[in-house]
């Protein structure tokens, strides 16, 4: 069995994910995927990399992407929360975990290297569903709600922060997340720091 300690190794600035992809002909490793309605599903990006001569670029896949309350803070802090209607239509039902099973698999199927569970906090049952189904790599994404609650109640002085950051995070590797995409990363990472 794989080691859940946490260190600084397992933990992604999560800013770097918003790109739809980044691609550099010498130097790129990893394409982050976002995939809405899939009208760009992984297969696609797959096929393409591979004709390309790019076999070695990983695809991180938005294998399950919840229809989650926590992606508020982000959302208010981009002026992007909906207008009219939501986004439920291509993002799951939170008490449904079978269907993200099946994305999983399905992504997996298309050539995904990495899959990632969003949110991460309240679904770390999904993430260890994933894990025992799975040998892939798992990305937990820490997303900006889970991340304003911890800042919030340290505001108010109700919690230590650094120490209950550190537990989440590692709740997050304890469920079966090989990497975690977080605010929290400059933070935890100093913390971890050897020294």
């Amino acid at each position: 069995r794989k080691s859940t300690r946490l260190n600084s190794s397992h933990l992604v600035i999560s800013y770097a994910v918003f790109f739809f992809f980044f691609f550099n002909d010498t130097a790129t490793t990893e394409i982050y995927t976002l995939s809405l309605h899939d009208a760009l599903p992984i297969w696609f990006l797959r096929e393409s990399l591979d004709e390309d001569g790019f076999e070695q670029v990983a695809l991180l896949s938005y294998a399950a992407k919840y229809a989650s309350g926590y992606y508020g803070p982000l959302r208010t802090a981009v002026d992007s929360t909906p207008t009219f209607g939501d986004r439920a239509g291509y993002q799951m039902d939170p008490a449904n975990v079978r269907e993200a099973m099946r994305e999983v698999a399905l992504d997996i199927e298309e050539g995904a290297d990495i899959v990632m569970i969003k949110p991460a906090l309240a679904y770390l049952d999904v993430i260890a569903e994933v894990r025992n189904d799975c040998d892939l790599p798992i990305a937990a994404y820490n997303v900006s709600g889970e991340y304003a609650m911890l800042k919030a109640a340290a505001e108010k002085g109700w919690i230590d922060y650094d120490r209950v950051m550190l537990e989440t995070l590692l709740s997050m590797r304890r469920a079966g997340a090989d990497v975690i995409l977080t605010y929290h990363a400059k933070e935890a990472a100093r913390l971890l720091r050897p020294r």
